[in-house]
């Protein structure tokens, strides 16, 4: 029996980072066999068109034309997908290309594009907060803010702390 090493992420986490290493365009993933990746954007789509509420693995499994049971070979269960999603929907952020300027008009640039992200995908915010970020994208865009805020003097715990804040 093999057992995980007590040190290595959840499952979910590391899905997170292969969704980033294949991200694809539904026409991309035509034909392509089911994976993580595939199922995490169908359930992004299947969101965006019925709100958190109706995303099942059920009906993750009838979007994607295959059983219930074969998207259980790819994911645990709906709680991780979610997790997964969240990630996948923030996507890439901005390019916040003057990281000099005044922190405050930095800081505006950056929570404007995470609301334009919540006003693309409204059910982002029925979806649970577990914590700091541990996916690619939305590490990217904790970075980001981390460094508009060291302009304002703070310690990092503060900036942290500011940033989730926001």
């Amino acid at each position: 029996m093999v057992h995980a090493d007590p040190g290595a992420p959840p499952k979910w986490v590391r899905w997170l980072w292969e969704v980033d290493a294949t991200e694809g365009t539904a026409e991309q993933d035509e034909g392509a066999g089911l994976g993580v990746g595939k199922i995490v954007r169908a359930g992004v789509a299947l969101a965006d068109a019925e709100g958190l509420d109706g995303v099942t693995v059920r009906k993750l499994a009838q979007r994607l034309g295959v059983s219930t049971m074969a998207a259980y070979r790819h994911i645990s269960s709906r709680d991780e997908v979610i997790a997964a999603m969240v990630d996948v929907a923030f996507g890439t952020p901005p390019v916040l290309s003057d990281l000099s300027e005044d922190w405050r008009s930095g800081l505006r640039r950056w929570a404007l594009a995470v609301h334009a992200r919540y006003d693309t995908h409204p059910w982002l915010l029925d979806a649970p907060v577990h914590g700091m970020p541990t996916g690619p994208h939305r590490l990217r865009w904790m970075e980001i803010v981390l460094q508009v805020l060291a302009g304002a003097g703070l310690e990092l715990q503060e900036r942290l702390n500011a940033a989730l804040l926001i």
